[in-house]
């Protein structure tokens, strides 16, 4: 028999298998509602992980918040990576004179990746750059995982400026 997967709709973030009933370590009732997710094997959630990371929270000071710096981008550019199943190479604009060159390994899930363009998506701009497949990447996007396993970009709810910055 396969195994379904739930993901919990109560906050907790629990995760279940079979049972529909959320097994979250920190979840103080189990009776959330819970919505099948359409993943076919464990790899989709790590059960054991997630108990740990419920258990022990890790923080972070709020001083190491403030050296985050955390933008909106507007994606001008995408394109394919050669040799590369899972990158994509986008053009961010952060309202400068130059686009910055983020690599991110959300191929496989964005098969029409040119209508990514002129989306706003939040990014980490300060991260130490990478080279990956020999082509720098100067960021990070951020995105959550939907209910469906596929990543969710982190947008604004109206247009704003390129570059504007999380406060």
């Amino acid at each position: 028999m396969q195994e379904k997967h739930y993901t919990c709709l109560g906050g907790c973030k629990g995760v279940s298998k079979n049972t529909g009933v959320c097994q979250a370590a920190d979840c103080a009732d189990h009776n959330h509602d819970l919505v099948e997710c359409n993943c076919t094997d464990d790899k989709h959630f790590d059960f054991k992980k997630q108990e740990k990371q419920a258990e022990k929270p890790v923080y972070v000071s709020y001083d190491e918040f403030k050296k985050m710096d955390i933008r909106i981008g507007t994606i001008r550019e995408v394109s394919l990576i050669e040799g590369a199943d899972k990158l994509l190479k986008f053009m961010i604009d952060f309202g400068g004179a130059e686009s910055r060159q983020i690599l991110s390994g959300i191929r496989e899930f964005f098969p029409e990746f040119e209508t990514l363009v002129g989306k706003q998506a939040l990014y980490i701009v300060n991260l130490e750059p990478r080279t990956i497949r020999g082509l720098e990447s100067n960021g990070m996007l951020m995105a959550v995982d939907g209910l469906d396993g596929k990543p969710v970009f982190l947008t604004p709810e109206v247009p704003v400026a390129p570059g504007a910055k999380v406060r």
